[in-house]
């Protein structure tokens, strides 16, 4: 979805007023808080991270503090809906990691050993259905108005912009997988993730946030090399993007790092991490599934015994 330009600033959307993360010399980070109505900045310096999960701190101010519990109250009211709790064993999962980490690999490693534990949502998009596609199977295909109003109306986890067409993932596209007693499995970027993050959809869907890295960036940029799918203007464009994407990433609460140095050690990890979800998951699935037998049980017997056949 949206990429991170491997410039020095990135700049963060925040309720409460404008944000500026500026990356400064060594990859330390300054960042310029701007109170809404007010030109007078709130500078606060964070250090690089020397593990992964490092979590961003910013100064605040009293009424700021009891805006943030208000907020967190009112989220968590809207939490308290048993539509939401009856599915929460299958939990989406939101991989995240700079290109060329093997993020794909591991994902289809995951999928082939379980095929039934694990979906994918139909994403939204502007553009008209090609020769052989269907509506709601591949895409669900809508038109610009209609998908600006969505987004507007924060139905969206996240979106693009790409050819003059829009691309996006909505919230019920996911817990339509989620109904299915799935996981749903969501690949994102870095921006997309402190999107969701930042949004409702946080609450909503109460996502997993796994983030794949590699050794390091030097590792990284010779697996794009002996890929050998990419010219090296375009190389040295992934790896500024992945070593910016690596610095922003070490400040963002993810739930789990695994560090992809061997593929099966990596897969591994994946699997030990996300195992207590799946079989959750899995046995949601199966009492649903009994349930449903056992509902269909009942109405036979019934029906027999209307009918004066038992």
């Amino acid at each position: 979805m949206h990429q991170f330009l491997p410039a020095m600033n990135a700049r963060l959307l925040l309720k409460g007023g404008a944000g500026l993360l500026t990356m400064g010399g060594f990859g330390a980070y300054t960042y310029t808080k701007y109170q809404k109505g007010s030109l007078s900045p709130t500078v606060a310096t964070m250090e690089p991270a020397q593990t992964p999960k490092l979590q961003t701190t910013t100064t605040t101010t009293p009424t700021q503090e009891a805006n943030r519990i208000a907020v967190g109250r009112l989220l968590r009211r809207k939490t308290n809906n048993p539509h939401l709790e009856s599915f929460s064993a299958c939990r989406p999962l939101i991989i995240c990691g700079p290109s060329g980490v093997g993020k794909s690999s591991l994902i289809k490693k995951l999928v082939a050993e379980y095929p039934h534990d694990f979906g994918f949502s139909v994403s939204h998009t502007t553009r008209g259905p090609r020769t052989g596609e269907e509506d709601g199977v591949d895409y669900h295909f809508t038109t610009t108005e209609d998908m600006l109003d969505m987004i507007k109306d924060g139905k969206f986890i996240e979106h693009a912009h790409v050819h003059n067409r829009i691309y996006g993932t909505s919230v019920k596209a996911v817990t339509d997988v989620t109904h299915q007693r799935q996981i749903c499995i969501l690949d994102i970027d870095v921006q997309g993730v402190q999107t969701v993050m930042e949004s409702t959809a946080h609450v909503e869907l109460n996502p997993k946030y796994l983030f794949i890295r590699p050794v390091s960036v030097d590792v990284l940029e010779q697996r794009l090399i002996s890929r050998a799918t990419d010219s090296l203007s375009a190389i040295n464009q992934r790896v500024a993007t992945a070593s910016f994407e690596l610095e922003v990433a070490a400040k963002l609460p993810f739930d789990e790092v695994i560090v992809n140095d061997k593929l099966d050690q990596a897969y591994h990890d994946l699997k030990q991490f996300i195992d207590g979800q799946r079989l959750k998951c899995k046995q949601c699935r199966d009492e649903a599934e009994l349930n449903k037998k056992l509902g269909k049980n009942i109405k036979r017997m019934k029906t027999k015994k209307r009918t004066g056949s038992v």
